[in-house]
């Protein structure tokens, strides 16, 4: 393999590097190259390379930035229902029905069940924040200790107490026997709502709304408890 002339690389090196080479030291380029006014330094020639240069980066990195924001906010305001302190949902044990307020105003108001008053699956009373580390939320899950899952799940205790559908089966059909609870204290701790009612919660009810549960009842009431 024939190695390039001298000239030629000599040639190639200050039309790629000389601009490099004169901002580190501008006393090694060749007299031939420098500018006939000698008290003219071809420092626009380096910056204007310098600058193209942070054009192209600073383009990729507005691009990257923008994409990253618009997949933030995507993600922050994915529910439908928009601010979660706007909303509240008040749950009556005694009454078994869930109330959605948005803004004080009611909204929705549902049958549901709770827990089996018993001591041992009853549902917690309390304030408590819907979904408060935005992980507990799915289409479904099933339990093969209780043997029954549920469709359109919100948790509201990490992922132990939850808002979700009447039971399913393995196959994830209804179960008639559980669903036909719906109304009276039924679950393991958590709120069983109709599937329509279920599915209507999870797609509305936003992160971050606030949940009262309580013993009395609100039946009659339009307005948010104090």
């Amino acid at each position: 393999m024939s190695r390039p002339s001298p000239d030629k690389s000599i040639g190639f090196l200050e039309q790629n590097l000389l601009p490099i080479k004169f901002f580190l030291s501008p006393n090694i380029i060749p007299d031939n190259a420098r500018p006939v006014n000698k008290s003219v330094l071809p420092f626009p020639h380096f910056f204007a390379i310098l600058f193209n240069s942070m054009k192209k980066h600073f383009a990729f990195t507005l691009v990257t930035l923008l994409l990253a924001a618009s997949l933030f906010a995507a993600d922050v305001f994915a529910s439908p229902a928009g601010y979660g302190p706007d909303w509240n949902v008040v749950v009556s044990i005694d009454e078994q029905r869930t109330y959605v307020y948005k803004k004080g105003q009611l909204v929705k108001k549902m049958v549901c069940s709770t827990g089996l008053i018993d001591g041992d699956n009853d549902t917690p009373l309390g304030d408590y924040i819907i979904n408060e580390s935005g992980q507990k939320r799915g289409t479904s899950f099933f339990s093969k200790r209780f043997g029954e899952g549920a469709r359109w799940w919100v948790g509201f205790i990490g992922g132990v107490y939850l808002f979700h559908s009447v039971p399913i089966d393995a196959a994830g059909n209804i179960i008639p026997e559980e669903a036909a609870k719906l109304g009276q204290p039924a679950s393991h701790g958590c709120v069983r709502l109709s599937m329509e009612d279920a599915k209507w919660f999870y797609d509305t009810v936003p992160d971050q709304a606030k949940l009262h549960i309580q013993k009395e009842r609100l039946s009659g009431q339009a307005a948010l408890p104090k």
